[in-house]
């Protein structure tokens, strides 16, 4: 197709941006920058090592090296900071009602299916370091229709 400048300038190019598009950029994201966070983002890759230690030692129980687990966004604060809870596999034995995330859940921005029932250990939350959020995978943002 030819095009003078005069046209190409006039049609205007719309120019991606994580603000106005944050549903084209997610998708294609593996490490997502704090300052798109959102409360009910899931992310996966902490470290046990590093949760005990974010955990003033209270989890996991028993540390296994190298073992690495999920952790979900329960609050976002105006100041850029956000509060983020441990996530497991296991069923929680020891707490009368823990909030989970279904297996087969489908993520949204991502289309990543949750491949077991994650239970969301929000009696572990805490703030999450600027250290541990930059290691961490974007998997999606969790529907509300999933969280039981």
């Amino acid at each position: 197709m030819d095009m003078d400048g005069e046209t190409f300038w006039k049609q205007g190019r719309k120019t991606v941006t994580a603000p106005g598009d944050l549903d084209l950029i997610l998708c294609s994201t593996v490490y997502l920058p704090m300052r798109f966070w959102r409360k009910n983002f899931w992310f996966t890759g902490a470290l046990d090592e590093t949760l005990h230690e974010c955990t003033q030692k209270a989890f996991p129980g028993k540390v296994l090296e190298g073992k690495t687990r999920p952790l979900f966004v329960l609050k976002a604060f105006q100041q850029g900071l956000f509060a983020v809870a441990p996530c497991t596999s296991r069923t929680p034995y020891r707490f009368s009602h823990c909030h989970f995330i279904q297996q087969g859940c489908r993520l949204l921005h991502t289309g990543f299916e949750v491949d077991k029932t994650s239970y969301i250990l929000d009696r572990f939350r805490f703030n999450i370091p600027v250290s541990l959020a930059e290691t961490l995978r974007f998997r999606g943002e969790v529907p509300l229709s999933c969280i039981g």
